[in-house]
C-alpha cells in the first residue's frame, strides 16, 4: 500500500510556517501499517527483499518487528482527548471580517464568470498535548465511514486528517472515483436527518456545485480512461 499527499496547487506558494518542512508532494510505502477491522486488528510489516537474500531470515525479522509494533501502537491507557487546550490567534471581530470580505471577493468572481467555484479555508493555532495516535483514534472512531490518517515523524511534526472522500482507487483496471460537494449539518433526529438530506439533494446550489466537480473530474479522466461511467445523478452520503 502506498500513501500519498499533494498539495493543492504547486503554483501557489505556502507560508504558513506549519507546512515550511512538507514537500509538495510525497509518496510513502510504510514499513509498518497497523490497521483495526471491526473488534480486530493487525499490522503489516513492509521489507525489501535483495537479491540473494535469505527470504526466511526476512521474514522471522519482519514479524519480530511487526509484534513490537503491535505492543507500541496500544492506546488505551492514554486514550483521552481531554486535555488543556489552548486557541492561539482567534479569530476575532477583524478576523471575521476578513473572512467575510474574501468570501465577498470569491462570491464576485464566481458572479463575473471568471471562476466556477471556490473552496475557502481559515487556518486556526491550537496547543494541545495529545498525542497524534490519540487524536487518530478519535478520528477514526467519528468518521467510522471516511478515512483517517496520519502520517510525519516527531522531527518534522504530523499531518493528522480525515476525509470522507476517495480521490482514486485503482483495482483490476478500473479506477473509482469519489468525490463530495454540497454539504448540510447532521440532524438531531433520523426524521431531522431525513428532512435536510432532502433539501440538500433539491438545492439548486449544491447540485450546481456538485455538477462543477463531477465535469472536472471527467475532464481529468476521459485522457487516460478507456470509457467512463458517471452516476446520472448526485446521492447522499
Amino acid at each position: 500500500m502506498v500513501y500519498a499527499g499533494f498539495c493543492f496547487s504547486a503554483k501557489t506558494p505556502d507560508t504558513h510556517s506549519a507546512w515550511a518542512q512538507w514537500s509538495r508532494a510525497r509518496m510513502v510505502v510504510p514499513r509498518i501499517l497497523a490497521y483495526q477491522q471491526g473488534h480486530r486488528g493487525g499490522a503489516i510489516v513492509a521489507g525489501v527483499l535483495e537479491p540473494g537474500c535469505d527470504e526466511g531470515a526476512l521474514r522471522a525479522k519482519l514479524e519480530k518487528i511487526g509484534r513490537s509494533a503491535l505492543g507500541d501502537i496500544r492506546m488505551d491507557d492514554e486514550y483521552s482527548l481531554l486535555t488543556k487546550q489552548s486557541a492561539v490567534g482567534e479569530p476575532g471581530v477583524a478576523g471575521r471580517e476578513h473572512w467575510c470580505s474574501t468570501v465577498a471577493a470569491a462570491t464576485a468572481e464566481i458572479r463575473s464568470g471568471a471562476l466556477e467555484k471556490v473552496v475557502l479555508a481559515r487556518c486556526a493555532s491550537i496547543e494541545s498535548k495529545v498525542r497524534p495516535l490519540v487524536l487518530l483514534r478519535s478520528l477514526s472512531e467519528r468518521n467510522r465511514r471516511g478515512y483517517s490518517f496520519c502520517v510525519g515523524n516527531p522531527r518534522r511534526g504530523y499531518f493528522v486528517g480525515a476525509t470522507p472522500e476517495t480521490l482514486a482507487r485503482v483495482e483490476q483496471g478500473g479506477l473509482t472515483a469519489h468525490a463530495l460537494a454540497g454539504t448540510a449539518p447532521r440532524g438531531g433526529t433520523p426524521q431531522e436527518d431525513r428532512i435536510r438530506g432532502e433539501e440538500l439533494a433539491s438545492s439548486t446550489k449544491n447540485r450546481h456545485e456538485h455538477g462543477v466537480t463531477l465535469a472536472a473530474i471527467r475532464e481529468a479522466l476521459a485522457p487516460v480512461c478507456q470509457s467512463l461511467h458517471v452516476d446520472a445523478s448526485p446521492k447522499l452520503v
